[in-house]
């Protein structure tokens, strides 16, 4: 297998990335979420799905230039409406946001709407974790999972993401389909 230097493609996920008309700074969240999943060891979610990405931003399932805008409902409860845009820079805001309100009201739930493949879910509860709070995730997902007994795809793999601190080292986190296999771990 060949080894690219982290630096090198970062460079070369922003250049792909700017190239498919996304502005500079959303650019260097979707790559540096990509990137941080090869380096935890989950390339299911890592810089193999840029391939999967410009096919979508070239049949307008992702609007590159797009950006997320955050409501709040509640003092402990909001929405981002991720606008078609890309998953992961609306992620990233509603994880903080939610980390904010959590800080001030002891619990909080955002929701993302309209909104693009995150890249890994548990990159954003591990946020929450590393800065003392349980940080839980839930996405739904198209159908690609026939039930059990069944030869059509009708259920979505649904992934859940849950990370609790741990005094004296890393969180534990639990990232993880609810399907028999991860779909990108068939694209692996």
């Amino acid at each position: 297998m060949q080894r690219i230097h982290t630096d090198r493609l970062r460079t070369a996920s922003i250049a792909a990335l700017t190239r498919l008309g996304t502005p500079p700074d959303l650019a260097e969240i979707v790559a540096h979420s990509l990137i941080e999943a090869n380096l935890v060891g989950h390339d299911s979610h890592g810089v193999m799905r840029l391939t999967q990405y410009a096919d979508m931003v070239k049949r307008g399932q992702i609007r590159p230039a797009e950006r997320h805008e955050a409501a709040m409902l509640h003092r402990a409860a909001a929405r981002v409406d991720g606008h078609w845009g890309w998953g992961q820079p609306a992620a990233l805001a509603a994880t903080e946001l939610c980390i904010g309100m959590a800080r001030q009201q002891g619990m909080a739930a955002v929701t993302v709407t309209n909104c693009n493949h995150v890249g890994r879910l548990g990159e954003y509860v591990e946020m929450a974790a590393r800065q003392g709070l349980i940080g839980l995730a839930f996405c739904n997902s198209g159908p690609t999972v026939a039930p059990h007994g069944g030869r059509t795809r009708l259920l979505g793999t649904n992934p859940i993401a849950c990370a609790v601190p741990r005094a004296g080292g890393d969180p534990v986190l639990i990232d993880m389909a609810t399907s028999g296999t991860a779909e990108g771990k068939l694209r692996v």
